[in-house]
């Protein structure tokens, strides 16, 4: 298990751009200090539409989504997303609801359950882009058990 001062040891988000697109503004601000101390260049939309504009008008390495994202349900979201956003986005689903199954067969590359607890949510976007072969050095990450 990561200790306190381990979890943003690593440097595998760094000058990544993700996309958070999350509804609930307390949820967004918790991840948005996540994601930011781990080095990312983080968006943020509160709309299943307008994710789906941002798309395809920037370039982002990982979107982090949640499933019941208004209007657009999450899961009809990535294949839409799938189906038209070219390049290695990753894409983290959160739900409170058991879509998993789903949820991957959609095309999501991981997904976790609410309330999601910091420890959990820093070694799932570790886990995202640990095997990317373009991140050479980035790639070896020390994770204290």
């Amino acid at each position: 298990m990561m200790t306190s001062p381990d979890l943003y040891s690593s440097t595998h988000l760094d000058g990544r751009r993700v996309l958070l697109a999350e509804d609930n503004e307390v949820a967004q601000q918790q991840m948005l200090i996540v994601l930011r101390k781990l080095g990312a260049d983080v968006d943020v939309s509160m709309d299943g539409r307008e994710v789906l504009e941002q798309l395809q008008n920037e370039k982002y390495d990982l979107l982090i989504l949640d499933i019941q994202l208004p209007p657009v349900h999450g899961i009809e979201l990535v294949k839409e997303v799938r189906k038209t956003v070219s390049g290695g986005l990753k894409i983290l689903g959160l739900t409170t609801m058991d879509y998993k199954g789903r949820a991957l067969g959609a095309g999501m590359n991981a997904v976790l359950m609410r309330p999601v607890e910091t420890v959990d949510l820093v070694s799932a976007l570790l886990g995202l882009f640990e095997e990317d072969p373009a991140q050479g050095d980035r790639a070896a990450v020390a994770v204290n058990a």
